[in-house]
């Protein structure tokens, strides 16, 4: 059986959804289901339960799960060691991430890329969510992670990385901390510290408030978010931030609530559709998948 078919196959089971499996594969959906059915046939047992609405592993793909894991990972591995013996190997890749590396361990996979393939060259490019797909187009970044809208993103293929949720950081102080949990509303007389408009989070921010009912009293914008923290816990207003940057920051003058009902966002790896992938890229999705568990 074809090592391709178990990274189709685990895709799948990711994705849920053939035509995506494709974008990912760069081949076409009938490509996909081929060599789906031809698992199942050498297996003799059906991998997925299909429905006119949706695709969902069986009983026994989520029996074949591990292995195909075990079998993709080792593949990685030992065509990493191969291709790294290559004395001509220098490709040079550049990935863009919004600023939140640290915080949601972009970095770790950076690290353990660079240990795994030490002839590759690797520059980061931090910006906003729009400028990166604007660079993607423009092919000034191969790879970019990205927090997702609405929208369809129809010219991109993503991969999911990173899950967050929307928090109230307030003072202390302020009356309503302690609370595990806020409704946006409770806060429509309050002061807000936000990051500078024109980012992806701040756009998130004004629309919740928005949906809530209440348009937001915005008296700071910036693009530091240990600055908002700072302002935040010596009573200068409250902010809404996503909870692993709020988190990471540990500033133990301010209280961190969840938002009731969740707000959720989440990272994607993007790439653009119909544009074959450099060595270095597919190596970088794998080391990602790999660390992530995908």
């Amino acid at each position: 059986m074809e090592i391709q078919y178990f990274r189709e196959f685990l895709t799948l089971a990711e994705t849920k959804n053939f035509t995506e499996t494709a974008e990912r594969h760069f081949t076409s959906q009938s490509v996909i289901s081929k060599h789906i059915r031809q698992m199942e046939q050498e297996l003799g047992f059906p991998l997925f339960d299909r429905t006119s609405r949706k695709v969902g592993l069986s009983r026994y793909g989520e029996l074949l799960l591990p292995y195909a894991r075990k079998i993709t990972e080792t593949e990685y591995e030992y065509t990493t060691v191969f291709y790294n013996l290559k004395k001509d190997v220098n490709d040079t890749i550049t990935i863009g991430s919004i600023p939140v590396m640290a915080q949601y361990q972009i970095t770790d996979i950076i690290v353990q890329f660079k240990r795994e393939n030490p002839h590759f060259s690797l520059r980061m490019v931090e910006k906003d969510s729009g400028d990166l797909k604007i660079m993607l187009r423009r092919g000034e970044c191969e790879l970019a992670f990205i927090r997702e809208t609405d929208e369809e993103d129809k010219e991109f293929v993503r991969i999911p990385y990173f899950s967050d949720n929307l928090t109230v950081v307030m003072p202390n102080t302020h009356p309503l901390a302690g609370r595990p949990s806020i409704r946006l509303e409770e806060l429509s007389n309050e002061d807000f510290l936000l990051l500078e408009q024109g980012t992806m989070l701040h756009a998130i921010c004004e629309t919740a408030c928005r949906q809530a009912g209440f348009k937001p009293n915005i008296t700071y914008t910036g693009h530091r978010l240990e600055s908002i923290l700072d302002l935040t816990s010596k009573n200068m207003g409250i902010s809404l931030l996503m909870k692993k940057q709020a988190q990471f920051f540990n500033n133990p003058n301010v209280s961190i609530a969840d938002i009731e009902p969740a707000i959720c966002s989440r990272v994607s790896l993007y790439y653009k559709k119909n544009m074959p992938l450099s060595a270095a890229a597919r190596h970088f999705i794998h080391c990602m998948d790999v660390m992530t568990g995908a």
